[in-house]
C-alpha cells in the first residue's frame, strides 16, 4: 500500500505537473477574460432615445442594432472600439476600458441631412435622383 501512494511524494515530476496545470488554469481565465458585454442607451441631443442606431465593433463584423427604447448590448474585446452610427447624425466612436455601461448621445449632422431624398417607394441620394421633385408645404397635407 505505500508504494501505491508513493506517486504523490515529493517528486520533481509531480511538482512539475501540478506546476504547468496551475499555470494553464490561470491563462485560461486571462484569455477567457478579454470578451465582456457592453450596453447602453443611445439618445438624440434632447435625450429622447434613437432606436436602430448601429453599434459596431470597428474593424469586425461584430455589431447590433439599438432596440425601440435605443438600448444596445453586444459582447466585445477588451480594448477595442465600438462605432455608433444612425443616419442625419455624427458617428461616434468610443474605446472600450473598464466600463460596462456605455450611454452616448448623437449630434445632428446637419451637412448631410440634405444628401437624401425620401420618396414614396424608398430613398436615394440626393446626387443620384431622375425625375421630378415637388415639394408639398405641411399646411396643404394637413387639409
Amino acid at each position: 500500500m505505500k508504494n501505491h501512494f508513493k506517486l504523490f511524494n515529493e517528486s520533481k515530476v509531480n511538482n512539475r505537473v501540478v506546476f504547468f496545470m496551475f499555470l494553464f488554469s490561470m491563462l485560461s481565465t486571462t484569455i477567457f477574460g478579454q470578451v465582456k458585454t457592453v450596453s447602453g442607451i443611445i439618445t438624440d441631443e434632447f435625450g429622447s432615445p434613437l432606436p436602430g442606431v448601429s453599434v459596431a465593433e470597428t474593424g469586425t463584423l461584430n455589431g447590433v442594432s439599438t432596440d425601440f427604447d435605443g438600448i444596445y448590448s453586444i459582447k466585445v474585446k477588451v480594448g477595442s472600439s465600438l462605432t455608433f452610427a444612425y443616419l442625419g447624425y455624427k458617428s461616434v466612436v468610443k474605446g472600450i476600458g473598464k466600463e460596462d455601461i456605455i450611454n452616448i448621445k448623437l449630434i445632428p449632422d446637419v451637412e448631410n441631412l440634405n444628401e437624401i431624398v425620401v420618396i414614396g417607394y424608398g430613398s436615394v441620394k440626393k446626387k443620384d435622383l431622375t425625375g421630378s421633385v415637388a415639394i408639398v408645404p405641411l399646411i396643404e397635407y394637413l387639409h
